[in-house]
């Protein structure tokens, strides 16, 4: 499982497009999500929503860093500003911001 984490660290975009490079990105996530699946959300434990929904934000933060940290150097001025978003409106405005420029 380390090494996926890795993997994923240090994956690079490179000369692929933007969706190639997810899709790459996206495999080892899979995997790891094999491997350490999401908590069950239950109504029975009070906490639990609020666990579910943290555990959950923070994975998909980590993972849009992964994703960001591999772009080509022609997005810094994108990644720079995505990491600073707040994450829904990151999402919102993701598919936009990258249609423009890879010609998704």
């Amino acid at each position: 499982m380390l090494e996926l984490h890795i993997e994923a660290f240090f994956l690079k975009q490179g000369d692929s497009a933007v969706t190639n490079f997810f899709t790459k990105l996206r495999m080892i996530w899979d995997e790891l999500d094999n491997f350490w699946p999401e908590p069950i959300y239950s109504n029975s434990i009070k906490c639990s929503r609020k666990i579910f929904t943290l555990a959950l934000q923070r994975k998909i933060k980590v993972r849009v860093m992964q994703f960001t940290r591999g772009f080509k150097d022609q997005y810094n001025n994108i990644t720079s500003h995505v990491l600073f978003v707040d994450l829904i409106q990151f999402l919102k405005s993701f598919h936009i911001l990258f249609n423009s420029k890879d010609g998704l």
